[in-house]
């Protein structure tokens, strides 16, 4: 499955228009999880006007942790147990992962999904 840029360009608007259902707090900043986040994270950081932060170190409670996808889920349980983040966004799940983020858009079927950003 190609996800495409502008694919990506609506989701990032659905993303902003969630966001104050989704967090009580103030979202003072944004970081990517490396490689699949940090597209999300530029474009999230520009439209919101907040900083975003490059140094997994700096995230707090008011972080907004995002990813391209969720899909063992190997890699946000891992920012979860350190408790890095208040907010953790993917693009998209997949059904069985061990953890899930708070909050995603789409769900990954069977396909694999080539995301713009990637070499095809």
């Amino acid at each position: 499955m190609k996800y495409t840029w502008q694919e990506f360009d609506e989701d990032v608007k659905k993303i902003i228009e969630i966001l104050p259902k989704l967090k009580k707090g103030e979202i003072k900043n944004v970081y990517g999880i490396p490689r699949g986040g940090i597209g999300q994270d530029m474009k999230l950081s520009n439209l919101l006007n907040i900083q975003d932060i490059l140094n997994k170190g700096r995230i707090t409670e008011n972080t907004l942790v995002v990813d391209d996808i969720c899909d063992s889920g190997k890699t946000l349980n891992r920012f979860r147990k350190e408790k890095k983040g208040g907010l953790f966004i993917t693009l998209f799940w997949k059904r069985g992962s061990i953890t899930n983020a708070d909050f995603s858009l789409r769900e990954k079927k069977k396909d694999w999904i080539v995301f713009p950003w990637e070499a095809d």
